[in-house]
Parts: C-alpha cells; sequence; structure tokens
C-alpha cells in the first residue's frame, strides 16, 4: 500500500505571511485558549527556510499551526478551491495540517454556503414549507388560480382557467382558445366583473403568471399577486386538488367524448358547495338536498350566499335523525376497566361489539 502522502494536498506554511501568522497568533485569544487545551501538545516551532517561531501542535505526529481567526477562512478557501470536495474531504484536508476551535462545525458551515458547489452538486434535496398565506376575513378575497390543458379542441377551446375562492372555496372553470397572457387576464376580468375585486392572488410560475400584462393587470387593479416556489405544485394545493375532482368528473361524464366544452358548466353546477348551516372545529353542518348532513373540514365546501343573506353563525343546531334517536334509547353498558386500571373509551358507533369485547377481556 502506497503511503498517504504519494498524490496528496500539499500545503508549505513558508509560502505564505509566516510573520502575519505569527503576530496574529500573540494576538489572538482564541489561539490562547487553544494552547491551554491538554488534549493538545502545543509547541513553539521554527518554519524551516525562515527565523519565524510558531505555535504549533504536535500530537498527532505532524507539525499542526494554530490558525487564528483572521485566517482561517483564507486557509479553507485555499484547499477547498482546489477541486470543491465535500464536507467529509475537506475537514480531513484540514485537520491534518492546521488546528483551531470549532473546526469542523466551521467547515461544515463554509461548504454548505459555497455557491459553486450549491449550483454544481446534487445533495440532499430539502422539504420546502407549505405557503401559509393569511387566513381571508370575507368571500372572494383571496383566489388560486391556474391553467388545465392543453386538452383536446372542443368548440375551439383547448385550455380552461381554473380559479378557487380561498374562503368559500367556490370554484370556476372558464374555457380558453389559447393559454396566453392575455387570454388569461380576459379570463380574470370576467370573473371580477361578477364578483369584484380581491385583494391576494396566488398562482405558479407559468409564462402566463409572471408575464408583463399579468403584472400590469394586477398593478391597475390594486391586487397582490403571490407566485409559488418552482417544482412545488403542492404550496398551491387548493386549486390543484380542484383539479383532480374536475379532471376526474370530465372523464367519468364524457367517456371518450371530446366535446368537453358543453359539459363543463353541468360538472361545475355538481362541483359547487351547499349551504353551511354550522362550522364546528372538525366538521360542518350543511344543507343538502335530502337533508342536513355533517362532512369533515376536510371534504368541505362552504356555499356562496348572497350579499342580504347573513352567515349562519348561532348556536349549533341539533338535528334528530332515527339513528341519533336509537343511539340516545339505547342502554350504555357499564366501562370495564383494563389489568392496568384504565377505563377504555370506546366510539358510539362500536357500541355494537362493546358486550364481545368486555367478555373477551
Amino acid at each position: 500500500r502506497p503511503p498517504q502522502t504519494v498524490n496528496s494536498t500539499s500545503y508549505d506554511v513558508s509560502c505564505t505571511d509566516s510573520k502575519q501568522l505569527a503576530e496574529q497568533q500573540h494576538s489572538c485569544p482564541d489561539v490562547d485558549a487553544l494552547a491551554a487545551n491538554r488534549s493538545l501538545v502545543v509547541e513553539h516551532r521554527t518554519i524551516e527556510g525562515t527565523s519565524t517561531q510558531l505555535l504549533v501542535d504536535v500530537s498527532t505526529g505532524t507539525s499542526r499551526p494554530l490558525v487564528p481567526r483572521c485566517l482561517r477562512r483564507a486557509i479553507f478557501d485555499r484547499f477547498h478551491s482546489i477541486h470543491h470536495p465535500g464536507i467529509r474531504a475537506t475537514k480531513r484536508l484540514l485537520t491534518e495540517r492546521f488546528v483551531w476551535q470549532n473546526m469542523c462545525s466551521d467547515i461544515a458551515f463554509w461548504c454548505n454556503t459555497c455557491l459553486r458547489c450549491q449550483s454544481s452538486k446534487v445533495g440532499r434535496h430539502q422539504r420546502t414549507q407549505l405557503l401559509r398565506p393569511p387566513a381571508p376575513s370575507s368571500r372572494f378575497e383571496a383566489l388560486h388560480v391556474d391553467l388545465v390543458g392543453p386538452l383536446p379542441c372542443s368548440r375551439g377551446y383547448q385550455y380552461i382557467f381554473t380559479i378557487v375562492d380561498r374562503y368559500t372555496r367556490y370554484p370556476e372553470a372558464i374555457p380558453l382558445k389559447d393559454a396566453t397572457a392575455t387570454e388569461c387576464a380576459r379570463a380574470l376580468l370576467s370573473w371580477i366583473s361578477r364578483f369584484g375585486i380581491c385583494l391576494r392572488l396566488t398562482s405558479d410560475r407559468g409564462r402566463q403568471f409572471i408575464s408583463y400584462v399579468w403584472r400590469e393587470l394586477c398593478q391597475l387593479l390594486g391586487i397582490q399577486s403571490h407566485t409559488i416556489l418552482a417544482y412545488e405544485p403542492h404550496q398551491n394545493g387548493l386549486v390543484e386538488r380542484m383539479h383532480r375532482d374536475l379532471k376526474a368528473s370530465l372523464m367519468a361524464t364524457l367517456q371518450g367524448d371530446p366535446n368537453w366544452a358543453d359539459t363543463l358548466p353541468i360538472i361545475l353546477m355538481g362541483m359547487r358547495p351547499y349551504r353551511v348551516l354550522e362550522r364546528g372545529p372538525k366538521s360542518y353542518l350543511l344543507e343538502l338536498e335530502a337533508g342536513v348532513d355533517s362532512v369533515s373540514i376536510d371534504r368541505l365546501k362552504p356555499a356562496f350566499l348572497a350579499p342580504g343573506q347573513p352567515e349562519a353563525t348561532g348556536p349549533p343546531i341539533s338535528v334528530e335523525t332515527p339513528e341519533t334517536a336509537s343511539d340516545a334509547s339505547r342502554p350504555q353498558p357499564c366501562p370495564v376497566a383494563t389489568r392496568s386500571g384504565r377505563l377504555p373509551r370506546t366510539p358510539a358507533r362500536f357500541s355494537d361489539c362493546l358486550p364481545f369485547c368486555q367478555s373477551q377481556i
């Protein structure tokens, strides 16, 4: 096996300003604290070819100079800029030749912040957090927009401009003949003419939503336009989830028929929400065609209310169904403690299985 010194990176301290290094060692308080460290063997040694004495550590068998704070980054750049190695390789190169306080953490930080390494290497991908915009206080205050397509040509339309209101979850889908910024701006003006000007607008980084026409329209109307991060569609998940339902409904309804433009209004009528009677922390009470039903907040689709119609913010509405009445009249068995003394709580829907469970205990 060849020795480790063959084809290794060499660094001669004499090629630097050894006098400056010696002066900084005497004036830097970090060097004094490092010299008092018992795990190091610090000695004064003269550099070959000069008369300058430096503080070096000889505990590893080689002379490692104690580097003051002002010269650490320069030494790191000299080694790291040779071929831009990783964190562990850079640590190995520097720890074999130099020593200073918090050496490993400094090297890791400088390697992570190296712009050339970031632009040319693929490291561990960082998961971006979800977009957390301020919660709207009224309907049509904050909108999410996006594009769907290209689709099979139907009456000259190939794209769908989608809009979802963040407060009421009210969806809108406008067919477009072309996915240009001008067509998207006209579709947004069509929404504004019916529902009013919104305050905030969220979209992806498509060329339509970062164009000059789109920015000028938002600036003219006083709309704050926000774009999500690139390659992060989940940050605009409200409208992306609406696309999933819209595409599934189109596929199930058309069954190969390319005339989706005629079916789109009917599908939107089925997707649009119902009236909300009560808002709870985990579920909402909705007024459906067949009666009143409780829907979890994940599947919630609040309704659009007329301007003169107040929202239902009163006390909870008690709706008695045959199932709830039978559950109330059903005798509840006495709780049975487990071996550890804990009283298990069984949901009401599992009350029929409770006697069997008690017999097994």
